[in-house]
């Protein structure tokens, strides 16, 4: 309190909005109403903090996406493919398939580009 009025408690959060009044556990804590986007809530009981900890997605035959650009956590989200592979538009890596009129077509890291002729 501030002489006859209450101050309310505020919390700080880092990556996110900290909470305020009631939603606040303690004033000046860790406590996290709300995260940036790319970050996902966290409760520590043992800590006894909530806190925003950075989206990482997953990702078969290539890079997972992190932060902002893997929009839920645990995602099948990839920002770049290896090589034989090609990011489609759901944002996963699918082999590369070349196409061949006379004959066989190369596939995987045979195939350089996706759909293209060899």
């Amino acid at each position: 309190t501030d002489g006859n009025f209450c101050i309310e408690n505020k919390c700080y959060c880092t990556d996110g909005f900290g909470a305020v009044g009631s939603a606040c556990p303690q004033d000046g804590a860790l406590w996290c109403a709300s995260c940036f986007r790319g970050f996902g809530l966290v409760q520590d009981l043992e800590q006894k903090e909530r806190v925003c900890v950075q989206n990482s997605c997953r990702c078969m035959n290539g890079t997972a996406s992190v932060g902002a650009s893997c929009g839920q956590d645990k995602a099948m989200v990839c920002s770049e493919c290896d090589p034989g592979f090609h990011l489609d538009a759901n944002l996963t890596c699918q082999e590369n398939t070349c196409s061949c009129p006379e004959g066989i077509a190369a596939t995987g890291v045979n195939c350089t580009k996706h759909a293209a002729v060899n």
